[in-house]
């Protein structure tokens, strides 16, 4: 139990670290950057996998283990502090999030396996591949974020990179037609959730979930 905040850092940081591999040996890596990332991947989902059968046997936490959660859970790293403006990130720590955290890892790792097997040119993998762990690492964000700020800029990062993606598809009438409405939908999304976040926030004085 003491390990699984460990688990849901590893696992929210090594798509980000894929997508950084990527980014950065994409020349001079290029013929075997796609199996690191997706062995990555591997790795991300087993640890989910671990991460979610701790949780899931919750009935044989000792007392010890249920402090440590208990604990765990009222974690928050501060970031600014600004007069009565307090703000830092700190993580949905429950069943719900390792749960959704296994979802994302098993869609993430078949759908990299899937695209490695079927893209012919791998010269254009490794930039797939840096927005494809960008969006992974911005959905972890979403999940594991117990914040309604860092909510919304893991949301930002979603929109610009399954945007990105986009592009890479052959139809050009498609990638008009859906950048088109990528862009209007995120931006009356971005407007909503901006205002809602205000709300809440002038209302209870807090942007934390708890």
């Amino acid at each position: 139990m003491e390990n699984a905040l460990i688990y849901i850092f590893i696992i929210f940081f090594i798509p980000f670290i894929s997508s950084l591999l990527n980014a950065l040996f994409f020349n001079s890596l290029k013929n075997i950057i796609g199996n690191i990332s997706i062995l990555m991947l591997l790795i991300s989902l087993i640890i989910s996998i671990i991460n979610f059968y701790i949780f899931y046997n919750d009935a044989n936490w000792s007392f010890l283990d249920w402090n440590i959660y208990n604990g765990l859970r009222l974690i928050e790293f501060p970031l600014i502090l600004i007069s009565n403006f307090d703000f830092g990130f700190s993580l949905n720590f429950d069943k719900l999030t390792v749960f959704m955290l296994l979802i994302i890892n098993l869609i993430s790792f078949l759908f990299h396996l899937q695209l490695f097997e079927s893209i012919g040119d791998k010269s254009r993998l490794s930039i797939y591949f840096f927005y494809l762990g960008l969006f992974v690492f911005s959905i972890n964000g979403i999940i594991i974020s117990n914040n309604l700020l860092f909510t919304f800029i893991f949301w930002k990062v979603a929109s610009f990179s399954s945007l990105s993606l986009i592009h890479f598809s052959n139809d050009k009438s498609l990638i008009v037609n859906s950048i088109r409405k990528v862009f209007l939908n995120n931006k009356v999304s971005d407007l909503t959730i901006f205002f809602g976040i205000m709300i809440l926030y002038s209302s209870s004085g807090t942007l934390s979930f708890n």
